[in-house]
């Protein structure tokens, strides 16, 4: 009886380890930045949000990341309930796009410049539409 038992302590106790070793490290690990402004955007905390981006913008060497964050900053200038700024918003997402933005990000910053156009009654807008 004991034999069985003994063979399997070793085992249960190497789990239990691992167990509680990958939990505090999973609850250690900071949420990413980026992650975390992007969250606070879905929330419409957008003042929170863009505190996130700026920082992403101003702390990280990751070229794709600062693109993301300045994104993420055109999109609330554009978006927000108060205080829309969608001259900035049209200029950041022109910038992005001369960084040289491709697919997806592309045809999302295209489209916000659509709907900006649209909404001033511009007929640039269709030039963004069909590209």
């Amino acid at each position: 009886m004991c034999r069985s038992y003994c063979l399997k302590f070793p085992f249960v106790l190497l789990f239990l380890a691992w167990v509680g070793f990958a939990d505090e490290t999973v609850a250690t690990q900071e949420p990413d930045m980026l992650d975390r402004a992007w969250e606070e955007y879905r929330f419409l905390s957008l003042d929170q949000a863009e505190s996130y981006f700026k920082q992403v913008q101003s702390k990280d060497g990751d070229t794709e990341r600062v693109r993301e964050a300045k994104l993420g900053l055109a999109m609330i200038k554009q978006y927000a309930e108060s205080g829309k700024d969608l001259a900035g918003a049209e200029a950041m997402y022109k910038e992005i796009l001369n960084e040289g933005a491709q697919g997806e990000v592309a045809a999302l910053i295209r489209l916000n410049l659509a709907d900006i156009l649209i909404a001033a009654e511009e007929e640039e807008a269709l030039s963004y539409l069909n590209s």
